[in-house]
């Protein structure tokens, strides 16, 4: 096994210094200047990435698949799936501006949700367990100006509503 490994990595210090293993470029001081002001270099932060994008409304997801499929949602977000299943995974949402200035921002949330099933000619039986690790994360933040009884006058703050507990959801179905 060592030896395998040993073959994919290129050694690249000998005798106390570090050297190219592919060899040594030739190459004059102006072909050095002429390098660093015209080639284009594709890992240069001061650009925005050319990410390859689809247009997709999610209707995909509604739909049965006939072969598995994997759609980035976005950042670490994609979503699995499979026939009828469809597994979200990451959903985890960061701090997101809740008024037009972003000076008031939600704080993160994140939920897992984990579904099992089986299916056996005609029938279909699946388990749902929503919220498995039972967050009491916030589901939705909202910041307006509310006035309970008693106050003298409205008070702009943060509402909210918590995720619901966590929840098991049977479904049994059968195709006619």
């Amino acid at each position: 096994m060592t030896e395998a490994i040993d073959t994919l990595r290129a050694p690249h210090f000998a005798n106390g210094r570090f050297f190219n293993p592919w060899g040594v470029t030739k190459a004059s001081f102006l072909d050095v200047v002429r390098w660093k002001l015209l080639s284009r270099n594709r890992y240069d932060k001061r650009r925005a990435p050319r990410v390859p994008r689809v247009a997709n409304d999610g209707g995909g997801l509604s739909r049965p698949s006939a072969a598995p499929e994997v759609t980035w949602i976005g950042h670490a977000t994609f979503a699995l799936q499979d026939g009828a299943d469809v597994l979200l995974t990451d959903p985890h949402f960061g701090p997101r501006a809740l008024e037009e200035n972003g000076d008031v921002e939600s704080d993160s949330s994140t939920v897992v949700n984990l579904r099992a099933g089986y299916e056996l000619e005609r029938w279909r039986v699946t388990l749902d367990v929503l919220n498995l690790l039972d967050s009491d994360d916030h589901d939705i933040d909202y910041f307006y100006e509310s006035q309970l009884p008693g106050e003298s006058e409205p008070v702009a703050d943060l509402h909210y509503h918590v995720m619901e507990p966590r929840t098991l959801r049977l479904y049994a179905g059968y195709r006619f």
